[in-house]
């Protein structure tokens, strides 16, 4: 998903400013768990509040999946923005930081 900066009246999208990717369902072949991927945005948009307002669109969305109880993410361990981010809005980690090797 590509996330649209929008114009002043909220009926246009202008370019975009962001990616998204999100698995919402079956992640990790536990059908109750939905999984973000991945949330960038452009640097002229962070600490704007366009990622809080992005993440509780998308949460919407999967909350509305009925099987969906969980939602899980993954953030790199040396993103201590990103890691700050995620944890104000309200998610937890449940595993400490590791970084996984490339299998071959």
């Amino acid at each position: 998903m590509v996330i649209r900066d929008w114009s002043s009246d909220g009926a246009l999208p202008i370019f975009p400013i962001g990616v998204l990717d999100i698995i919402p369902g079956n992640f990790n072949h536990q059908p109750h768990v939905a999984f973000i991927e991945l949330l960038m945005l452009a640097k002229p948009y962070r600490k704007h509040r366009y990622g809080r307002e992005v993440v509780q669109r998308v949460e919407k969305e999967i909350w509305n999946i009925p099987q969906i109880t969980e939602i899980q993410l993954a953030a790199q361990e040396n993103n201590i923005p990103g890691i700050q981010f995620w944890m104000k809005s309200g998610y937890q980690p449940f595993t400490p930081p590791t970084l996984q090797e490339m299998e071959q």
